[in-house]
C-alpha cells in the first residue's frame, strides 16, 4: 500500500519536474495547450459527474457532506495562504486538492471494507471536482496578464 501511495503521488510530480528541467523548451510549447485542455477536461468531468451522480450528495447525511465540502475547499484553497506568487499559489492549491483526492481514493480502495466509507470518499471526490473548476478560474484571475501559465515557474 505504501509503495502504491508513493507511486501515485510522487512519480507524476517527479516526472513533471524532470521534463520542465531537462526539456524546458518542449514543456513551454506544450504547457499552454495542455493547461487549457486540463481546464476543459475538468469542466467536462465535473459537469458530467454532477449530472450523472449529483443526486448522491442529497442521499447522504447533510453534516457529512458539509464537512467533506469544507475539507475539499481547505485543500484546494490552501495555496492562498502560502506567501508566494499567484502562479505558485495556484499550483500548490490545485495540486494539493487533487493529491488529497487521489490519496483518499487509493486509501479507501485499499483499506475500506464497508460500502459507507467508500461512498463517502466518492462523495468527497465529487465535491473536490465541483470545487476544483471554480477554484481554477479564481486562481487564474489572480495571475497577472503577463503570465500565461499556472505551472510553477
Amino acid at each position: 500500500m505504501y509503495v502504491n501511495t508513493f507511486a501515485f503521488q510522487a512519480i507524476p510530480f517527479v516526472i513533471g519536474m524532470l521534463v520542465k528541467r531537462h526539456a524546458g523548451a518542449t514543456a513551454a510549447r506544450w504547457e499552454r495547450v495542455l493547461s487549457r485542455l486540463g481546464l476543459v477536461s475538468l469542466l467536462a468531468l465535473t459537469t458530467g459527474l454532477l449530472i450523472a451522480k449529483g443526486a448522491l450528495l442529497f442521499e447522504q447525511d447533510a453534516r457529512a457532506v458539509l464537512l467533506l465540502a469544507a475539507c475539499a475547499c481547505v485543500g484546494i484553497f490552501s495555496g492562498l495562504v502560502v506567501p508566494t506568487s499567484p502562479e505558485n499559489q495556484a499550483a500548490l492549491g490545485l495540486s494539493t486538492g487533487i493529491r488529497n483526492l487521489s490519496l483518499s481514493l487509493l486509501l479507501a480502495g485499499t483499506l475500506a471494507t464497508d460500502a459507507i466509507t467508500v461512498m463517502m470518499v466518492l462523495v468527497y471526490g465529487l465535491l473536490q471536482y465541483a470545487v476544483g473548476f471554480p477554484a481554477a478560474v479564481l486562481y487564474r484571475r489572480r495571475i497577472p496578464a503577463r503570465v500565461d501559465s499556472i505551472v510553477i515557474g
